[in-house]
């Protein structure tokens, strides 16, 4: 069975507008059209090709039943009834075909580890993408929706169009907003997605592969919103805006980050690769704070390293941690 789209069904409707003495053939041309074996949203040129090449041979049978047991079209009455759906077909495949180029055709630039790159969109919003992040959008926003989709974490300036909605596909959550300035960090590996507001008004909603309830939030200024895939929470808090937003400012903050945390943002933060050896064993109880600012790899790692919690060597960008072992 079909799954009709939006466009899908403006475009049945307007054909159908286009020759309402035929109604009655379109009615058998949609009825036919519902039991196609299409499996997938996207209706592939191939799929296309292989229908229409069916429709053709069935032009010239007058008229063949419907399978007793599957209910599948092994017959079409009417010569207009097939002429109706060979062009519904087309449409279709126009239109999907149009909508896998869309997705296809999106822009993706990424800060590489130890950057931060700084995006002007179509529409003249800003984001600053921190390290190891990702955004992919479109070269340009269709009328009425501007949707772009962020792995790891931005600052978002979004340019104000109340005729277009900003969204912002991160995971499980959808950001959505007007014209205004937050924070998102949704990087893969972390446990949580956090959404921070500077200015303006915010909403926020999830969406789950296993929940259709979803959830959703309105944020003001100085409110965030944290999403815990593991338990489907979504929660609002105050935040920091100088701890939240320290790395636009070129800082480094670490806010009770514990080893395998502090190791991932070094990582991005420096460009670099940590190796731990299996025989160190950091304390799980143990959590890095701090506050760098234009501060060498190796400062830092002093810092947290002291007293004698660990070891390391420097090979190139490759950090190499290991059991403090004295001399």
């Amino acid at each position: 069975m079909t799954t009709r789209s939006p466009e899908w069904e403006t475009y049945w409707q307007n054909q159908l507008s286009s020759f309402p003495q035929s109604r009655q053939e379109f009615k058998k041309a949609e009825k036919l059209h519902q039991h196609l074996t299409f499996t997938h949203q996207i209706v592939t040129q191939a799929t296309i090709e292989q229908e229409w090449t069916k429709l053709q041979e069935l032009l010239e049978t007058p008229e063949v039943p419907l399978h007793p047991k599957t209910k599948r079209p092994v017959f079409l009455k009417g010569r207009l009834a097939a002429m109706i759906l060979l062009l519904l077909l087309a449409g279709a495949g126009y239109l999907y075909t149009r909508q896998a180029a869309s997705e296809a055709s999106l822009v993706s630039q990424s800060a590489m580890k130890g950057q931060r790159l700084s995006i002007r969109l179509p529409d003249g919003s800003t984001i600053l993408l921190n390290a190891g992040s990702t955004l992919r959008y479109p070269n340009v926003f269709p009328s009425g929706k501007r949707e772009v989709f962020l792995d790891g974490e931005a600052f978002f300036n979004v340019a104000s169009n109340p005729e277009a909605p900003f969204v912002i596909h991160s995971g499980e959550v959808i950001t959505e907003v007007l014209g205004t300035s937050f924070n998102i960090a949704a990087y893969p590996s972390q446990p949580k997605v956090s959404i921070a507001v500077v200015s303006g008004k915010v909403k926020v909603s999830t969406t789950s592969s296993t929940s259709s309830d979803g959830q959703e939030v309105v944020l003001h200024p100085q409110q965030m919103a944290t999403f815990k895939p593991a338990d489907k929470a979504l929660s609002i808090s105050e935040f920091n805006e100088a701890h939240q937003l320290a790395w636009t400012e070129g800082i480094l903050y670490f806010d009770k980050a514990n080893f395998e945390q502090m190791k991932e943002q070094l990582e991005n933060w420096y460009g670099v690769t940590i190796h731990i050896d299996p025989l160190f064993k950091p304390d799980s109880n143990l959590l890095f704070s701090g506050k760098y600012t234009n501060k060498p790899l190796e400062a830092i790692l002093d810092v947290h390293r002291y007293p004698n919690r660990f070891q390391y060597t420097r090979e190139g960008d490759t950090i190499f941690i290991q059991p403090f072992h004295p001399n």
